[in-house]
This record gives C-alpha cells, sequence and structure tokens, in this order.
C-alpha cells in the first residue's frame, strides 16, 4: 500500500453515511405500508426502532431503544408473555434465536400471543451490523388457508358426479346407476339390486320418504326436490335431496328416485360463513385504519380508525363525521378532488402522506390510499389509513444526524494515503486502522515512509516510488505486505498514482486489505485437495464424461460396484457398459442432459460388472460442460442392486399374501360344499339296495369329483401357506422306500428310476402328507416332460448352508437343512418362463392336461414348512427340483405310518355338533347317528352355549373352527372346558383362518378333522378324540382371534 492505512476508515464512513440515508428512505416506506424496523449495530444493540414497531409491540415499546441489546430484548418478548402458547420458551429457543440473529441473513414466521402472525426478516448491514424489518401477515395467512380451501372443495366438486338414480318396484330396488353405487359405497348396482329402498335412508327421515313415495304411487304424479338424510351400505348418514316420479319398470308400477349427495354442499355454506366471520374478524381488528365512504357520506369504520381520531368506537366516529370532516381546510378540496379523480377512474391511489384532524382538535399526520368498491350496491370509496406522525418525527430527527455523521466521516473503506518523496503528506482513518494505529495523526507524526514494509523490500519499492513520481501515470494494482504497529504483517491490493497535492507531485496511494482473501484461497486449494481425497475414498462412483459421452475421469470406487479399474473405463464410452435393455433410455436421459446448461438429471440402469452380470445403478447427473474448470458431465451413481432385489422379494411377498387371501375366503364354503357332496355320495351307496350297475360309476364319478375338488383346494392353501401342517420328525430315506412301489406303478415302464441317498441323513421336520405329495407331483410332472421315456434320478443329502452361501433375498437362509432333489431327462422349460413355475394356474402343458398347482403346492408346502426350493432347467436337457426342509432338531425317532383301521367301535357317546352350514350339519349328524352315536346339533355358538348349559354329559364336541358372529369354534371349547371339563374337543374345518393354527402348524395337543372328509375319516378322528379325553386337544382358547 504506497500511501498508509486509513483508506478503509474513510470508505467505512461513506458506507456508514450512505447506509443512514438509505435507511431513513426505507424507515420512509415501511411504515407506509405498516412495516417495523429495527436497526442494530455490530455489537447486536439497538440504535434505531421505527414508531411503526412500537405501534406493531406496544408491549417492548419501552425496549425499542437504543442502546438495548438483543438478549435483552428477546428475554422481554418471553417474559411478558408477547409469544404464542404454541412457542416453548426456555434457553434452547434464546439461543437459537441468538444464533439466527447474529448470522444473517434470515427469515422466519411468529406467532404472537394475541393472535397475530409476523414475518421477521433479517439482513446484514453493510456497516457491520444488521436491520430487522417486522411485518404483519396475519391476513395473507388467512387468506392464502381460505384460498386452499377453495381449491380443494372445488376439486371434489369436480370430482363427483352428482346425481344417483334409483328404481324402486314394491318397495324394492330395482335399478341403480353408477353414481348411485358410489354414493351408496356399493361394489356395483348388484350390490343394492332386492334392497328395501328404505334400508338405504337414514331411520329419521324414512316416515317422511315413504309419505312421499306413496304420495306418487297413488296421486302418479311427481314430487319436487326434498331435503332429508340417506345411509349409505356402510352404515354412513348423509345429508341429501330427493326428488321422484312414477314409473313402469319391466311391467310394473315403480318410483324413480333422483338423489343428490348435498353433504359438500352443506360443508361449504358452512365453510363460507365461518370465512365471512374470519374476514370480518380481520377487518374490524386491523391495526389500519379502514373506512368506506361516498360523496356524501360515511359508511364503515373499523376500531383502530376510531382510535386514530381519538373516537371511543366506529359508531362515534360514523354519527359525528362525514366524510370528509376529519380534513384540514386547506387540504379537503384537494384531497376530495383527487380522490374522486382516481376512484371514478377505477383505479387503486397510490399511498399518500394527508394531515387530519383528531376529535381533540390536534392534527396528526396519515399515509393513505383508496379503491372504488360496491357497497351493498352503492357505488364507494374503500380507504386505508395509517398514523405517521411519529415517523415522521423520527424522520426529520434521522435527516439531522445523518448530515451530522458526514461532517465527522472523512474518508473511504479504503485505506488512502499521500505522500511525496521524502515523507507521509495524508492518510484516512482506515489507513490508520489497518496499521494498527489509533489515528491519522499517530501515522503522520511517528511513522516514516518506509517503516511500514519489510526491511529486505524497501529498496525495491523506494525505487518503483521514485519512477511513478518522475513519470506519473497509474501503477497496480499490486500486492504489497505491509508491517502492522504490533509487528504483524498484513498483504494488501494496491493502486498508486501521481497527482497534485497542494500544487507540488505527489503520489496517491490507494488499498484494500486482502490478507483475509488469500487466506481464503489457500483454504480454498486445501479444500479441493480434501475434496479430492473425498472422491477418491467415496463409495458411491463418480465420473466425469464430455461431450461425445466418453469417461475421462472414474473414481476408484468404481472398481468396488463394477469391478473394473478406472482405467479400464477412462477413454471409452459409458453407453457401451450399459445393458442392452436400458441403453435407449439413457440415452435419450444424457441428450436431455447435454442440452440444458448446469441441468440435473436423474436416471437408473443396470451397469455391467467385470466378472459377469450387472448391477443396478442410481444416478444423478449435472451438466458442468460450461464450467471450465470441469467440463464434462458428472456423473454421481449409487449401487442399488441390493435394495431393487429385496423390493422384488417384498414385492413377492405382497403377491403370496393378496393370494393367501383370497384362497382362505374360498376354502371355507367351497369345502363345505364338497363335504356335503362327498358325504351324501357315501350315504347314497351304502342306502342303495343291491343298485344296479349302470348306477355305481355315476356315485363313484361323484365321489372322486369331490375329491378332485377338495385336492384343488389343499393345492391352493399350500401355495398360499395358509394349510394346517402337522409336522411330524421324518426319515426321508426310510419314506421314499416306502412310496417306491407307488412310484413305480404311477411312472411306468418306459421312465428308469434311480435313487441316490446320502447314508448318514438328518431327520427333517415336515408334514408326512404334505412331502409325500410333493414327491408325486414332482414325480408325475417329470414323467409328463419325458413323453417318450427317460431316467428320473431321486437324491438326498445333507446340506449346511453358512452365511455367504446364503443368497441376497433370504430365501435360503443359513442352517442345516435335508436336501431332496428329483432330476428328469425331458424336455426341459424355456428361461424366459422358468422364474413362473412357481406361479399358480400356469403350466407348460397342453390344455386339459394340467391344472398348473402341481409346482405351486410344493412351493407353498415348503416355505410354510421354513424351507426353500429351487428349480433348474435348460430346454431338451431336462430339469432339476430341489427341496430343502430344515433339519430335526433334539434327537427324536421318526415319526412311521401305522396300518389304517377300519370304521372304530363306539359305545354311544353323546356328541354335540356344531356347524353353520345346515346341509353339512345334517350330513355329519346322519353319519354320526349311523355310526352309534347321539347327536346334539347345534347352527351357531350361542346355541351350542345354551346346550352346553342344559346337558350335564357331554362326552365330545365336534365343532367348526371358522363360525358366524363373534363365538368361533375356539371360544366354544374354551366355555365348554370350563364346565365340561372331562369333554373331548375335534376341530373340523376346510380353512382354519389363523385360529388353531399358527406359523402354518397346528396348535399343540389340537385334533383337526380337514373338509372334506368321508364318513371314515370322521370315524376314526371321533374315535382318536374320544380316546384322548382328559389331554390337551381343546386347544389354546387365547388362539381365537
Amino acid at each position: 500500500m504506497a500511501t498508509g492505512k486509513s483508506a478503509k476508515d474513510a470508505r467505512s464512513s461513506k458506507s456508514a453515511d450512505r447506509l443512514t440515508g438509505d435507511v431513513a428512505a426505507l424507515g420512509d416506506a415501511l411504515d407506509a405500508v405498516g412495516e417495523g424496523v429495527v436497526l442494530f449495530d455490530a455489537d447486536d444493540r439497538i440504535t434505531y426502532a421505527n414508531s411503526r414497531l412500537r405501534e406493531l409491540l406496544p408491549g417492548l415499546a419501552d425496549m425499542l431503544v437504543p442502546g438495548i441489546g438483543i438478549e435483552d430484548l428477546l428475554a422481554a418478548k418471553l417474559d411478558r408473555g408477547l409469544l404464542s402458547a404454541t412457542i416453548e420458551p426456555g434457553p434452547a429457543w434464546l439461543e437459537r434465536q441468538l444464533e439466527r440473529h447474529r448470522n444473517p441473513p434470515s427469515e422466519i414466521e411468529l406467532d404472537l400471543a394475541d393472535g397475530r402472525i409476523f414475518r421477521l426478516t433479517h439482513r446484514k448491514s453493510a456497516s457491520g451490523g444488521s436491520v430487522s424489518v417486522w411485518t404483519d401477515v396475519t391476513e395473507r395467512r388467512a387468506v392464502r388457508n381460505a384460498l386452499d380451501d377453495s381449491e380443494r372443495r372445488y376439486r371434489e366438486f369436480a370430482n363427483m358426479n352428482p346425481a344417483a338414480v334409483i328404481v324402486q318396484v314394491d318397495g324394492k330396488v330395482a335399478f341403480a346407476n353408477e353414481a348411485a353405487c358410489r354414493m351408496f359405497r356399493a361394489d356395483s348396482p348388484a350390490d343394492l339390486l332386492g334392497r328395501e329402498s328404505l334400508d338405504l335412508v337414514a331411520p329419521e327421515s324414512r316416515k317422511r320418504v315413504l309419505e312421499r313415495r306413496r304420495h306418487v304411487e297413488m296421486t302418479g304424479q311427481a314430487i319436487p326436490f326434498a331435503e332429508g338424510r340417506h345411509r349409505r351400505l356402510d352404515g354412513a348418514i348423509f345429508p341429501s335431496e330427493m326428488a321422484a316420479r312414477p314409473v313402469f319398470w319391466e311391467g310394473k308400477p315403480g318410483t324413480n328416485s333422483i338423489i343428490f349427495d348435498v353433504t359438500e354442499r352443506k360443508e361449504t355454506e358452512k365453510t363460507l360463513r365461518e370465512s365471512e366471520q374470519r374476514y370480518r374478524s380481520l377487518v374490524e381488528g386491523s391495526i389500519q385504519g379502514i373506512t368506506v365512504t361516498t360523496e356524501t357520506e360515511r359508511l364503515f369504520a373499523n376500531q383502530a380508525f376510531a382510535d386514530m381520531l381519538g373516537y371511543d368506537n366506529p359508531d362515534d366516529v360514523l354519527a359525528n363525521l362525514g366524510p370528509s370532516d376529519h380534513f384540514l381546510p386547506e387540504e379537503r378540496d384537494k384531497f376530495i378532488a383527487r380522490r374522486v379523480e382516481r376512484i371514478n377512474s377505477g383505479g387503486v391511489e397510490k399511498p399518500f402522506e394527508i394531515r387530519i384532524v383528531r376529535k381533540d382538535g390536534t392534527v396528526v399526520t396519515a399515509l393513505t390510499t383508496g379503491k372504488q368498491i360496491v357497497w351493498f350496491g352503492k357505488r364507494a370509496a374503500l380507504a386505508t389509513w395509517v398514523d405517521i406522525t411519529d415517523k415522521k418525527r423520527a424522520e426529520e430527527a434521522l435527516q439531522e444526524r445523518e448530515q451530522y455523521l458526514r461532517e465527522l466521516i472523512d474518508g473511504s473503506i479504503q485505506a488512502v494515503s499521500v505522500s511525496d518523496g521524502e515523507k507521509r503528506l495524508f492518510v484516512n482513518r482506515t489507513y490508520a486502522q489497518l496499521l494498527g494505529y489509533s489515528s491519522p495523526e499517530e501515522v503522520l507524526e511517528n511513522v516514516g515512509i518506509y517503516d511500514v514494509f519489510l526491511p529486505h523490500k524497501v529498496e525495491r519499492i523506494k525505487a518503483r516510488r521514485d519512477r511513478r513520481l518522475r513519470k506519473g501515470g497509474q501503477s497496480g494494482p499490486i500486492e504489497l505486505d505491509y508491517v502492522r504497529k504490533d509487528g504483524t504483517t498484513i498483504t494488501a491490493l494496491v493502486v498508486s498514482s501521481r497527482i497534485s497535492w497542494f500544487g507540488k507531485p505527489a503520489l496517491l496511494g490507494t488499498g484494500i486489505d486482502i490478507t483475509e482473501r488469500k487466506r481464503a484461497a489457500e483454504a480454498l486449494r486445501t479444500s479441493e485437495r480434501r475434496f479430492r481425497a473425498l472422491i477418491e475414498n467415496a463409495l458411491d462412483v463418480i465420473a466425469i464424461l464430455d461431450r461425445d459421452g466418453v469417461i475421462k475421469f472414474a473414481s476408484p470406487s468404481v472398481e468396488v460396484v463394477t469391478g473394473f479399474d478406472p482405467d479400464e473405463l477412462i477413454g471409452q464410452n459409458g453407453l457401451l457398459f450399459v445393458h442392452p435393455d436400458d441403453r435407449d433410455e439413457a440415452l435419450e436421459r444424457l441428450i436431455r442432459l447435454h442440452s440444458v446448461p448446469n441441468a440435473t438429471e436423474a436416471m437408473s440402469f443396470r451397469f455391467q460388472h467385470k466378472a459377469g452380470g450387472w448391477r443396478y445403478l442410481e444416478t444423478v447427473g449435472r451438466n458442468l460442460l460450461d464450467d471450465p474448470s470441469v467440463d464434462g458431465l458428472v456423473i454421481n451413481s449409487r449401487d442399488a442392486t441390493d435394495r431393487i432385489e429385496a423390493e422384488a422379494s417384498l414385492r413377492q411377498a405382497h403377491k403370496m399374501e393378496a393370494i393367501g387371501q383370497l384362497t382362505g375366503g374360498v376354502a371355507h364354503d367351497f369345502n363345505n360344499l364338497l363335504a356335503v357332496i362327498a358325504g351324501n355320495a357315501d350315504l347314497l351307496r351304502e342306502t342303495l339296495d343291491a343298485p344296479p350297475a349302470e348306477r355305481l360309476p355315476l356315485v363313484d364319478a361323484i365321489t372322486r369329483t369331490a375329491e378332485r375338488g377338495a385336492g384343488l383346494t389343499r393345492s391352493l392353501l399350500a401355495f398360499s401357506r395358509k394349510q394346517a401342517l402337522q409336522p411330524k420328525i421324518i426319515d426321508v430315506n426310510e419314506q421314499l422306500s416306502d412310496l417306491f412301489a407307488i412310484l413305480r406303478r404311477t411312472l411306468g415302464e418306459d421312465i428308469e428310476i434311480r435313487t441316490r441317498t446320502a447314508t448318514s441323513l438328518w431327520h427333517c421336520l415336515a408334514d408326512r402328507g404334505q412331502l409325500e405329495n410333493a414327491l408325486l407331483n414332482l414325480t408325475l410332472n417329470a414323467r409328463d416332460a419325458m413323453p417318450g421315456g427317460g431316467k428320473l434320478t431321486i437324491e438326498t443329502a445333507n446340506v449346511t448352508i453358512d452365511e455367504n452361501q446364503s443368497d441376497r433375498s433370504n430365501e435360503l437362509k443359513a442352517g442345516e437343512y435335508v436336501m431332496l432333489a428329483i432330476s428328469d431327462t425331458g424336455i426341459g422349460i424355456p428361461a424366459e418362463l422358468l422364474p413362473r413355475a412357481f406361479d399358480p394356474f400356469f403350466t407348460t402343458k397342453p390344455a386339459g392336461k394340467g391344472t398348473g398347482l402341481g409346482l405351486s403346492m410344493v412351493f407353498g408346502f415348503v416355505k410354510q414348512s421354513g424351507g426353500h426350493v429351487t428349480i433348474y432347467s435348460e430346454p431338451n436337457e431336462g430339469t432339476t427340483v430341489k427341496i430343502y426342509l430344515p433339519r430335526a432338531r433334539g434327537g427324536g425317532e421318526a415319526d412311521r405310518i401305522g396300518p389304517a383301521s377300519d370304521e372304530p367301535a363306539t359305545h354311544g357317546e353323546l356328541i354335540l355338533l356344531v356347524e353353520d352350514d345346515p346341509d353339512l350339519l345334517a350330513l355329519a349328524a346322519t353319519q354320526l347317528d349311523s355310526l352309534g352315536y347321539r347327536v346334539l346339533k347345534a347352527g351357531d355358538g350361542p346355541t351350542a352355549l345354551g346346550i352346553l348349559e342344559r346337558e350335564p354329559h357331554i362326552d365330545l364336541l365336534l365343532t367348526d373352527v371358522v363360525l358366524p358372529g363373534q363365538l368361533r369354534g375356539p371360544a366354544i371349547a374354551a366355555a365348554a372346558r370350563e364346565s365340561h371339563p372331562k369333554m373331548a374337543v375335534l376341530y373340523m374345518s376346510g380353512y382354519t383362518e389363523d385360529a388353531i393354527v399358527h406359523h402354518g402348524r397346528l396348535d399343540e395337543g389340537i385334533i383337526l378333522l380337514q373338509k372334506p372328509f368321508r364318513k371314515i375319516d370322521l370315524a376314526r378322528k371321533v374315535r382318536e378324540a374320544l380316546g384322548r379325553i382328559g389331554g390337551t386337544q381343546a386347544g389354546n382358547p387365547g388362539a381365537q382371534r
């Protein structure tokens, strides 16, 4: 810096002058529109607050004076209860507000206890202090909320078909349109047809609706719309309007009703009334004066206007003041002429100042504006008034202060110095402060020209100064190091030029301190180094593509994600590594990104892995081609493979749940029907005396068909994992040995069966019957895949899956399994169909050759057993299905199949039979009676409980699991065990609905008769239950839901 350090002082003074003048003008403008302004110095103390702010915050008026610190002001807000109860006061709140205040800019909305809402805008000022502006946004927020409500209502009306049409014949619904379905929440018109039309009417409106309908029927005349209340199918009541006229429907007289749901209209009317009241409250409670006048009378004034003129209330204003009585005589005509001209032209006045007379004769200055409106049919002027008297006084005081400051400030914020070849002639305060001196005089009196420079640079600086004094002109800007009074060094950017100083040549030097700038530049370089280190160690892939999509940079993390070393990718076109199916979309997005500078584009695609396969990448690209420091498309990619595969597993789980719910709903009723069909076929075979030979195949066909239906239901329940499993410890090798003869007969001579069973095979835990069905299904599928014969291989093995082998989707969890594999040499399955192999009803067989439920049943059974199933296949190479069943723990003996017995003997025991299906109830009672048992029948839970109370001795409760109402089978069993502790319990069900089955397995001690059942099945299960009297077969009553 050629001439010293006070230039910055001078510049700071001028800036302060300008800031003060700007603040004055800003204060005027903000007062005129109702803004509050407060200025703070660098120490966060108030230097100025306008009168408008004190009006807005009367509870803080005594604190809005110069010298008050921000901490005291915030504490006063809390102590005086000015803030809304929704704000939690305390040290944390104070700390947040101080932090916001000391780090401008900021903007918040603040709710006061009196219901007003202010937007508080805080900005830093050029002088080092700050300025806060308070704006009342209460009305603005209310308007915004009202607009949001209006938009919502409009959307609801636009999406609603308004009229429901219903035809009634003999009091029942004969026709209903789609609007009626929506109105009454019916899934389809079929849900309404046949209903009593009065069921759709609220109870309190039924008498009136029935009278109106009879009037139509008796007089043949239409009736106009009338209000009433209707009822939806879910029981909800809603207000309505209905009209009706006579009609003939399918040859019968009836009534055609038009119904409107007026719920929205009623709510809208209520909302409008509330909105009108809110706006009235806003006007009457506004802090601005508001008036409505004509040329001859005053029609409205709010409380704020009355307060401004010194009246007690608006009624006093209206009674005592004409439209222009409050003006000074010399300004009245001018005001009236201006306002009439502006309003008649249909425009809005710009705010202007005018003096008005208060009731007590004093004069105040107001800022006013007006607009033409229609007030209850009259053309009138709406005017707003703000008292700016105090603001005007403060403005005048501020102007005086500004003049005073201008006289004191002698320089700019730049350091300025003037010197000749021998001595320093002038420095400003900024120069002195820059070098650590208290005043310019101290510098001039005690510091030589070259004392402020580093010693080893003095000669070069002196030569440069002498040359500039001789040749003139301007030098710089150049960087010079200066030594401060305390010995520290700073760097300044200096410009020097030769001037004439009181007629003699001199050097004028101006400079600014760039010490912090240089430190910031060094910090930036450090930051760049850190950023590079961050990129090189980031988990996400960061790459830069040139204009042609060629990779010019790739972060080291690319090798972790894709297996490629960064050097292997640099110079390659990135699209070459994108999956062909994703390449067109990726190219389209890159072209779109390329076309807009600084644009951002999100995309996702599969990227080739060096080891084979593809990784799913979620990518965000940014176009920085116009940034010379980058000159490329910056690509940030994250490996989403694990998440996407997990989401696919989740979708599969949801699909399974949906199928399970559907299957469960069908299974209960369907199995009841099949039980009745199969049972009656048995009875028919027993009761026919020497039936003709041609009738026996018909009875057998009925039985076979019922069994096929039952098998179909079991397959669906198995796939959806809703069947009731009875897992036992099983030796799979032993079960294969038992089934070998059956498999040999089933598969035929063209199929060669090979077995490779493991020695010391672990026992597994599974349902024996379901495992047998799974084996039969898989071997039959293998047979069908080898129409010309082939080889079928059955293999068993012990398999241990560790954490590394467990698949990503957790389908095959780590653990010990018994593996059973079925392989064939058949035609195989195409790769595109393999993912659907386990889907229900999917089959590759010709129509009529398969249900598509075989593999899905196997899949459901294995998954419900806690295992996993996989399928491997290639066209013309064959198929291998592997079943993994969890190893059984505990070392128990394997379960073995005992010999079947004939119908067990009976002893005339008394059985309480509970079944809600009347046909099945009658059938089961007949079968039990024919077996020699005594039977008491109940169609529901309450009836069963009544029988239990009346009958002191009942040997067996035979109950359906799923019954209508709250009392289901387990609940009846629980009650029965209380009153009949020695009574046995046998459940029957085609779908248990988790009542006695948990985690896919029957609860401990439960005996279950699966529907549909044959008479022999019933006899065996009843005998089994009666043989366990006193055990725990009644199950856990708490299992019911």
